[in-house]
């Protein structure tokens, strides 16, 4: 008897552990956006390939089965390139894991857009305060210009059209591909989507001046581009980030390899 119990308990051992090992390697439905924002600076000059990048993500993720991914999960990625020189700095990452509590979710994703902590924090101020305001009735203004109306209000894009509706956290919007915008081709979502402070068609730089965003197409999957160019080119340029910065993230279909 005492043998089978042993045996029973290690049975339901090595069961835990598969559905735990199956659970964490759970991919993210490809389209899904995360929005997720700098938890360091980071700054071209002082980086090197390889160097681990923090950051967090701003607002829940639905998920299938009434799952979701919490606001405040540790999002972790890496350093893949860094080009610095007169007139142009290039600075290359990767986000490939999302930890939240004992789950890993291994991810690939392109970036749509970025914004930096002004713009970010300036999103959330409402347009419309006057003393006696309820929060219901405060309109604010998204990075990328859609219009929320208030807590549990719509959200309007800038030609009027309804494209989704204030949540906790943030606002659930159908993602757009502005026509001739780098967004064009990326992956879209059927269901509505958690992007924050972000307009539903968000897409490239906010806040920066001379930065552009793109995602590499020969380097390996999954890593965001962003370059500064001077002025001048005997200025010498570097890409500076600073904590609080803000990324609008795609999920795509090819898994990035894990950082070791």
């Amino acid at each position: 008897m005492h043998r089978v119990k042993s045996f029973l308990v290690v049975i339901a051992i090595l069961w835990s552990a598969v559905g735990a090992l199956l659970h964490a390697q759970e991919r993210i439905p490809v389209g899904t956006v995360v929005a997720i924002v700098l938890d360091q600076s980071l700054e071209s000059r002082k980086l090197r390939p390889g160097e681990r990048v923090a950051a967090y993500i701003a607002q829940d993720v639905p998920l299938a089965d009434k799952r979701s991914i919490r606001a405040r999960s540790k999002v972790f990625g890496e350093v893949t390139r860094v080009q610095n020189g007169d007139g142009v700095a290039t600075l290359g990452l990767r986000f490939v894991r999302i930890e939240t509590g004992k789950e890993q979710l291994m991810i690939s994703a392109k970036a749509r857009a970025m914004a930096g902590p002004l713009v970010v924090n300036g999103a959330g101020t409402p347009t419309n305060f006057f003393l006696g305001t309820s929060r219901s009735g405060l309109t604010t203004r998204q990075v990328g210009d859609d219009v929320v109306y208030g807590a549990d209000g719509p959200v309007e894009n800038e030609k009027g059209q309804v494209v989704g509706k204030s949540v906790s956290g943030g606002v659930l919007v159908t993602i757009s591909n502005p026509p001739g915008s780098s967004c064009v081709g990326m992956p879209l979502s059927a269901s509505p989507q958690p992007t924050w402070v972000f307009a539903a068609s968000a897409c490239g730089v906010y806040g920066f001046g001379r930065f552009q965003l793109e995602n590499g197409k020969d380097a390996s999957a999954g890593e965001i581009l962003i370059t500064k160019r001077n002025r001048y080119e005997y200025q010498h340029a570097d890409v500076k980030l600073p904590r609080g910065t803000a990324f609008l993230l795609a999920i795509t279909d090819a898994p990035a390899p894990p950082v070791p």
